[in-house]
């Protein structure tokens, strides 16, 4: 279960990282994501198990991991990237807007002088 957990999540990171836009964002987001996977499969760990730490919960949370990337991931990623395509012809069409308004404001304030 919380291989589906960290497996869902992913493909949310995924998207936020397509609607942001911004590559460089990319790395922190990831070792955030990364940290609260850790700090949540330990605290489950401590949690549920009395204390106990053992080997086999972190290889049935990996196994659960790679299930979901080999199943349900690729599923699911053709749905995240046509959600992405309206949202990436907005994004531009604002974009574009806004550099015709900043190119126009520079010739008013430049008029002046």
């Amino acid at each position: 279960m919380f291989g589906l957990i960290v497996g869902l999540s992913f493909d949310l990171n995924i998207f936020m990282q397509g609607l942001i836009g911004a590559r460089w964002l990319s790395y922190p987001m990831d070792f955030l994501l990364t940290l609260a996977w850790g700090i949540a499969f330990v605290c489950c760990l401590i949690g549920y198990n009395s204390g106990v730490l053992r080997g086999e919960y972190l290889l049935l949370c990996g196994g659960g991991i790679v299930i979901y990337l080999i199943t349900l991931h690729r599923l699911l990623k053709p749905f995240f990237t046509l959600l992405l395509k309206p949202v990436e012809k907005l994004r531009r069409f604002l974009s574009k807007k806004l550099k015709k308004r900043k190119k126009s404001l520079k010739k008013v304030l430049h008029f002046g002088k």
